[in-house]
């Protein structure tokens, strides 16, 4: 029997399911294909796996054959659904394939030299940033699947190029309303990392705003380094809620990037978003100083920047 793994993309029959790809990947850890390393592709989730064998008409390996492709694309299938769910909340296979294209990019981009010399150094900690309009379609338990299925990929990518890292792998997916595309951020967790980057340790972690309104009302959000963008507008749970009839359900949302910058970007409001005066335009971005005055709709909000 001859086999071979091609390159994902390249082969334009019967792709498999994310699920299937998942328990190949898996399977081929073990048993005779073991005996070939070298025809294996080292990144999985890109490859799938082509049987080619002579007289397969009459010959009983291909009826077998068949019969392990059916039962593994059934079960990708279930995994698929698991992960993904059968609702339109789940992440669509061409975009779980960009996310372990940008991993593999991520990892190569950021080797150091090792005791040895050698780049052979991986980065342990990613933080995978997903449009913030995905938010709706995900659900909780399939950012930690997704999670968890990408760390799994990482490490075994790492590990078939023969890299190490410093400790565990740490992978968290967080939403972001100023990217236009995904990404992936590939961080060393030590403290020689720490110390090679004293700027970004000497940025605060955390810093307060207070939003004064017209009325004398004060809001005051805390916003992390990093995080999530806090959303304001008109829906319940957003993290600040004007009751108005000017501002959108989800109006605007504003963050504190990892270079210490306080910004803000419309989320495209029925009635925009304005900062001292200037319209801010669909995905731009300004970034926000103490006096500033922030038109949401109707509304005006002074800014007081805290922790400075």
């Amino acid at each position: 029997m001859e086999y071979a793994l091609l390159e994902y993309g390249l082969h334009r029959r019967a792709k498999p399911s994310y699920g299937g790809r998942v328990l190949l990947r898996r399977a081929l850890e073990f048993g005779p294909f073991r005996k070939r390393p070298a025809k294996l592709c080292p990144f999985l989730p890109y490859a799938i796996l082509d049987f080619q064998m002579a007289r397969q008409d009459d010959n009983p390996l291909v009826k077998a054959e068949s019969l392990i492709k059916r039962a593994l694309h059934r079960l990708g299938e279930g995994i698929d659904n698991r992960l993904f769910r059968e609702t339109g909340s789940k992440l669509s296979e061409h975009e779980i394939t960009d996310l372990a294209s940008l991993l593999e990019t991520a990892i190569e981009s950021s080797l150091r030299e090792d005791e040895a010399g050698l780049r052979r150094l991986a980065p342990n900690e990613y933080k995978v940033l997903l449009k913030f309009e995905a938010r709706d379609r995900i659900g909780d338990d399939c950012r930690k699947a997704l999670e968890s299925e990408l760390s799994g990929a990482a490490s075994e990518y790492i590990r078939n190029r023969r890299y190490h890292t410093a400790g565990g792998i740490e992978m968290k997916v967080a939403f972001d309303v100023f990217i236009k595309a995904a990404s992936i951020q590939a961080h060393f967790r030590d403290a020689a990392s720490s110390a090679e980057t004293p700027d970004s340790g000497a940025q605060p972690l955390q810093r307060e705003i207070e939003l004064k309104a017209g009325n004398g009302a004060t809001h005051r959000l805390a916003i992390t380094r990093g995080g999530a963008p806090l959303v304001i507008g008109r829906a319940a749970g957003v993290a600040l809620r004007l009751d108005d009839e000017s501002v959108s359900r989800h109006h605007c949302s504003v963050a504190l990037k990892e270079n210490g910058e306080l910004v803000i970007g419309d989320l495209g409001s029925a009635n925009g978003t304005m900062v001292n005066g200037s319209v801010i335009n669909a995905g731009a971005v300004r970034v926000l100083a103490e006096g500033d005055v922030i038109r949401v709709g109707d509304l005006e909000l002074g800014v007081t920047i805290q922790g400075r």
